[in-house]
């Protein structure tokens, strides 16, 4: 199989409100697709004014990175990893 097609990049965001404040912390192999759906399903949708992405290599990179920036960062609307939530 070519590389170009095993090899799918995927993005770790940041969303912040505002005030610089970190509102969400995700993960995707779309962002356009990911906006989208958090544009429908996200009732804070609104209080986002920046969005920031890091590119790993995999969806297992990604997944990781996205867990212990959770931890570490305590973003106010993740629940799942967040420490700060009863569902940590």
């Amino acid at each position: 199989m070519n590389d170009a097609i095993r090899y799918q990049e995927h993005l770790v965001y940041r969303m912040y409100d505002v005030d610089g404040r970190l509102l969400y912390v995700g993960q995707t192999s779309s962002m356009a697709e990911r906006l989208r759906a958090h544009r429908t399903a996200t009732p804070w949708f609104d209080e986002i004014a920046c969005v920031t992405s890091v590119a790993v290599p995999d969806r297992a990179s990604a997944l990781a990175e996205e867990a212990t920036t959770i931890r570490e960062e305590r973003p106010l609307y993740n629940v799942h990893h967040n420490p700060s939530t009863a569902a940590a």
